[in-house]
């Protein structure tokens, strides 16, 4: 089970099989528009950027050391990064912003 708050206070959660790759790769995300690409920054140390119709929209690491795991989110399409380069991501319903 994968859980995340975002930072206006909204609890996302699902349930992830398995993270989908691992190490340097390219893979499509759950909204099947959202591409990541992997690359390793070191031992136990991956980045990923996400691209949206060929337009880079951000990325997020996730660090050996401390917290062994990135997590992000486009509107309502979660990205959870391992330490290993395996991605999971869950579409939910996108969270408002604050004004």
């Amino acid at each position: 089970m994968i859980t995340a708050l975002d930072d206006n206070g909204t609890v996302v959660s699902w349930i992830q099989r398995t993270s989908q790759g691992s190490g340097p790769h390219t893979q499509k995300l759950a909204d099947g528009k959202t591409i990541a690409k992997v690359s390793k920054l070191g031992p136990q140390r991956h980045k990923a950027t996400f691209s949206l119709d060929g337009r880079v929209i951000g990325s997020v690491e996730a660090p050996a050391g401390g917290t062994p795991y990135g997590v992000t989110r486009f509107g309502g399409l979660w990205v959870v990064l391992d330490i290993d380069g395996g991605i999971a991501s869950y579409v939910g319903r996108p969270i408002p912003t604050r004004a």
